[in-house]
């Protein structure tokens, strides 16, 4: 489903484009794919212009708000939360 959300928009609509991505983070997290998911996660900021605006800081926060408590101490959950910060603090 995500892939084809992908095609439908075209490649100058990226911060579109990445929340598709993000969404698809945030089903890895339902499905138990906690690794997948902070790695697909980590992937859809890398692709993010700067500032990254007010709609992908909501994204990424939905995404960590559904990692379970105990899987947030990993060293990837933590970066990811880490760079929400970080775009939180840039977009202030």
């Amino acid at each position: 489903m995500q892939d084809e959300a992908l095609a439908a928009y075209p490649t100058e609509l990226r911060v579109e484009r990445i929340k598709v991505e993000l969404h698809r983070a945030l089903c890895l997290v339902h499905d138990g794919d906690i690794q997948g998911a902070m790695a697909q996660g980590h992937a859809a900021l890398d692709a993010l212009p700067s500032p990254p605006g007010a709609s992908i800081s909501s994204f990424v926060h939905d995404l960590m708000a559904a990692v379970p408590p105990l899987e947030r101490t990993r060293t990837d959950a933590a970066e990811l939360q880490a760079r929400l910060l970080s775009i939180g603090q840039s977009g202030q």
